[in-house]
This record gives C-alpha cells, sequence and structure tokens, in this order.
C-alpha cells in the first residue's frame, strides 16, 4: 500500500521477544534509509485473565518481554540514530491498564507501568538531543487481541485508526513541545450494549 502510493517502503519481518531480530530490524532500516526518525514500540498482548496465585512463569516472562523489554531494548537501539541528528520521536503505546491495575492482569499492568515509567525517564534522558518520547494509553480497541465477546459492543471500542491518529499528532506537534502522554477513551462505553 504504501509503495502503490509512491513512498518507498521496507518490511523486516521481526520477533520482538528476539534482542538479535530486533537489532537486525534497526540496522536494515539505517542501511536502507541512512537515519531513522520514528519508532512506535506497537507490539503488545497477555495471557488469558489469570490470578496471580494461578499464572505461569513462562507467560509472566513473554508479557514483559513483547510489552517492556521490547520498548526498552528498540528504544536503546534507535538512539544513537536520532541523538546523532538531533531528532526523532518515539512513541510508546501502552494501554490503561499502565494507569490502572485490575485483577487477573497483573504481569499486563506490571509490563505497561513499567512502560510509562521508562519513556517518562527516557524523555528526560534526551530531551535536549531534540528527541521527542510519548506514551499514548488507549482504552479497549477493536483488534484480534480481544477475543469475540457476546458482552462487548465492539463497534464502540476504538479502532486502530484512532490510535494511529494520536501517534500522528506527536509525531508532527511542534519541537518545542512533546505531548508525554495521551490517554483515549472511548466515546461510549463497549460494555453498555
Amino acid at each position: 500500500m504504501v509503495r502503490a502510493s509512491g513512498t518507498e517502503a521496507l518490511v523486516v519481518p521481526t520477533d520482538v521477544t528476539n534482542d538479535q531480530q530486533m537489532a537486525a530490524l534497526v540496522n536494515a532500516t539505517l542501511a536502507r534509509f541512512g537515519r531513522l526518525d520514528i519508532l512506535v514500540n506497537n507490539a503488545g498482548g497477555g495471557p488469558p485473565r489469570t490470578p496471580v496465585v494461578k499464572a505461569r512463569i513462562v507467560d509472566w516472562e513473554w508479557t514483559l518481554r513483547v510489552n517492556l523489554w521490547a520498548t526498552m531494548v528498540l528504544s536503546k537501539l534507535v538512539l544513537p540514530a536520532m541523538i546523532a541528528q538531533c531528532s526523532g520521536t518515539i512513541v510508546n503505546i501502552c494501554s490503561l491498564a499502565g494507569l490502572t491495575g485490575k485483577a487477573g492482569e497483573a504481569a499486563y499492568a506490571a509490563a505497561k507501568f513499567g512502560v510509562r515509567g521508562f519513556s517518562q525517564s527516557l524523555f528526560e534522558e534526551v530531551r535536549e538531543h531534540g528527541i521527542k518520547v510519548s506514551t499514548i494509553c488507549p482504552g479497549y480497541v477493536d483488534t484480534a487481541l480481544i477475543p469475540p465477546n457476546r458482552r462487548v459492543d465492539r463497534s464502540k471500542m476504538l479502532s486502530p485508526e484512532d490510535v494511529a491518529e494520536a501517534v500522528y499528532e506527536v509525531v508532527v506537534s511542534s519541537a518545542r513541545c512533546c505531548p508525554l502522554e495521551i490517554v483515549l477513551q472511548p466515546q461510549r462505553d463497549p460494555f453498555k450494549t
């Protein structure tokens, strides 16, 4: 689609739980374009709701790797290029779970709270280099990560395009300011059908 619009595109399938593949992604991008202007850390997911006492450690590790570790590693990998060019934008997609924990979602909430803390600290480290770091915390987004459920009106959820618009707003915001955190809530409650 990007190429059809006359713009150059590079696709690098990457497992964000694998540090070497993340490094290869950044290296391929820099080799192709010579610079890196925007990083959107959007990978996410978690196990089904499970109380801590019944949770599997392997599920916790995967959840932390996908949601928090990948965000930290990819951010670190792009920083040398962004610092050298004195500009760049890192947008970390978080969740409302990063604002308020819920029963059965301890590992996911811990990862998303971690993303917020990492983002705040990173902004303080790189702001003088002209690099923006922002966190977007959406409510329920109509994606495959939310399984079908008769109690939910999916038409009332946020769309992926709603989140993309928030990312765009961060990217095009003035170089003099950085929207540190954006919280997106569906206007209508998807659980009230």
